[in-house]
């Protein structure tokens, strides 16, 4: 999760990987995660870690986000808002892709490195919006 204060447990390390079964990654700990969301208001941006394949997953839409809302923002009177609420408020988030010319998804096989980091590709972005 980019952005959430949590215990460094919970912080989505590549290699604390697990599978449905019973194959684990060398920093594995848990399967069961705590986001406290006691810190600030903000937007918190969160997709999958695992070594190798980030890119991959964050590309398949292995992604998401959501809200922590200020209680002082009168979301029951929105002309006393300080932030946009009700209708105004639209999440929104942009994600770089490139399709092929039959609506399909490209993914290019071949990264920027592809000797270290044969997936790595540094051309895609992905941000949050609120």
């Amino acid at each position: 999760m980019h952005g959430g204060e949590v215990p460094s447990a919970f912080d989505g390390y590549p290699n604390a990987w697990f599978t449905a079964g019973t194959i684990r990654g060398k920093s594995f700990t848990t399967s069961l995660y705590n986001y406290p969301n006691e810190q600030q208001p903000t937007t918190l941006w969160y997709h999958d870690h695992a070594l190798g394949i980030t890119r991959l997953n964050v590309y398949a839409g292995l992604a998401g986000f959501y809200l922590l809302r200020d209680p002082n923002n009168h979301l029951e009177n929105p002309e006393l808002a300080i932030l946009p609420t009700g209708k105004y408020e639209i999440p929104l988030v942009i994600q770089d892709r490139t399709f092929r010319l039959n609506g399909s998804l490209f993914f290019d096989k071949v990264g920027t490195n592809p000797t270290s980091i044969p997936t790595g590709h540094r051309n895609f972005l992905v941000i949050p919006l609120w």
